[in-house]
């Protein structure tokens, strides 16, 4: 009996001691209120505000309050939103607490930017591709139109030049029957004719809106689809100087094959012409003599910061490309490796000329020479249009230079709560010369020119969008 007495007092002692407990903590139990904002001070609408390991929770309203209920001290608050860090405060007493949320850009990569607003790329419907930056760095091109190639399904990147620097052609919707089969280009808004001048490690983002639906959007002129770039902009707090270097080696992918000298003979003999007597033992490989290595180095320095009134973000580049094909040809490079003849040298000291050089020259004919005074290879078993390819790419000077300026600003008004008005200026200033020196050469009795000639173009161009 003693024994059962004393466990009942126990348990009744823990019963009084559960109850006091209870008690006391509903007695700490509080009610908060809060205010949550982004980086620059702006209310945010719909965060998700959650007493950690706890079903209490609520949203922001309007104004970014919200008000929670039952909150006792030393419990955590989880503050988050879609494309911002979530955050975590500690109820320590006070019934008003103001947060803060900064953007994730991580998470900000999930979101498309289109014309009519903003979407999650999950939710996102439309025929709509995106290259990122993280897409654009690390590959060795010279053109950001470059940047689109293998990565946006149904996009085709066309090459119509091979000259270093040469702007690649887009087509997003194939071949169109209107005057132009281009696609609007939009550069942070504003509408630009090109893209090329762009430095690939700017571009944040590319988005190519490949449907129908992007006419509705910006006109008959996006009937052939639309590139959007957002490029890189300072963050606050993220002040930074970064720099990137690249170098390349570049040279001919792949060498046609074509006859040697012996096959040349051979296959000549079997059209009725022997050139046996006439060779000396040559045997050139034209796009050996032509086709060399060369190299490619980009520079970029960028310098970039943010604060609660506004960010900025400024970049000098530098790249210089050389050609595989010194000059620049008037007719097909290739072409002239293909067709020329192996038994012809690409070029001749003055005294081993063949004989038939030997009497142009007695005859008044200007041959060309190259840097070292050797003449260049006139062909004996072959003529028409086809020449010693030397030539046709020494025989032609060009040289272009530009100045571009390109930018937008923009200005944000906040007359009243609740309403921003926007004022966004785009402008583009650009000034190129181009100059083209035509030499007097001598390549066969079809293909020479007597007189050398200079043309020269200077343009000037002025865009505003506002």
């Amino acid at each position: 009996m003693k024994k059962q007495n004393l466990f009942k007092q126990i348990r009744l002692l823990l019963i009084a001691l559960l109850c006091l407990m209870t008690a006391t903590a509903q007695t700490l139990a509080q009610s908060i209120t809060g205010t949550v904002n982004d980086q620059f001070g702006e209310p945010i609408l719909g965060a998700s505000v959650l007493v950690k390991g706890t079903t209490n929770g609520c949203v922001t309203d309007l104004d970014g309050n919200f008000s929670l209920s039952g909150v006792q001290n030393g419990q955590t608050l989880s503050i988050s939103f879609i494309g911002y860090v979530t955050q975590e405060v500690t109820v320590d007493g006070r019934a008003h607490y103001e947060v803060t949320l900064n953007e994730n850009s991580e998470l900000l990569e999930d979101v498309v930017v289109v014309g009519y607003g903003v979407q999650k790329k999950s939710n996102l419907t439309g025929a709509i591709s995106q290259v990122k930056s993280g897409d654009i760095q690390n590959r060795t091109i010279s053109d950001v139109n470059q940047s689109l190639q293998g990565k946006t399904a149904g996009v085709q990147m066309i090459s119509t030049s091979g000259t270093p620097g040469a702007e690649s052609t887009i087509r997003v919707r194939g071949f169109s029957s209107n005057s132009t089969s281009d696609p609007l280009y939009v550069v942070d808004g504003v509408r630009v004719n090109s893209i090329s001048n762009i430095d690939p490690n700017d571009v944040e983002s590319m988005e190519v809106l490949k449907d129908a639906a992007s006419a509705a959007i910006y006109g008959a002129e996006a009937g052939n689809g639309v590139i959007m770039i957002t490029t890189k902009r300072g963050k606050a707090g993220q002040g930074k100087i970064s720099y990137s270097g690249q170098w390349a080696i570049q040279s001919m992918g792949r060498k046609p094959e074509v006859m040697n000298a012996q096959q040349y003979i051979d296959y000549h003999k079997g059209l009725g012409t022997d050139y046996t007597s006439l060779w000396d033992g040559t045997d050139t490989d034209w796009c050996d003599a032509m086709f060399e290595k060369s190299l490619m180095q980009k520079h970029s320095v960028n310098f970039q910061n943010g604060y609660d009134k506004g960010n900025f973000y400024v970049s000098f580049s530098y790249m210089t490309q050389g050609a595989v094909a010194e000059n620049d040809p008037y007719y097909s490079v290739l072409r002239g490796a293909i067709a020329m003849d192996p038994l012809t040298k690409p070029v001749y000291a003055p005294g081993n000329l063949p004989q038939d050089m030997q009497n142009l020259l007695n005859s008044g004919t200007t041959l060309m020479t190259d840097a070292d005074g050797n003449y260049y290879g006139i062909s004996q078993f072959q003529s028409g249009d086809d020449i010693n390819p030397l030539i046709a790419l020494q025989a032609r000077r060009t040289k272009t230079w530009s100045t571009f300026v390109q930018g937008n600003t923009a200005l944000n008004f906040k007359p009243f709560k609740g309403f921003v008005f926007t004022s966004r200026l785009g402008y583009r200033f650009v000034s190129a010369n181009h100059s083209v020196y035509n030499k007097a050469y001598y390549g066969s009795a079809n293909k020479h020119e007597d007189q050398p000639d200079i043309d020269f173009l200077n343009t000037h161009n002025r865009y505003y969008q506002w």
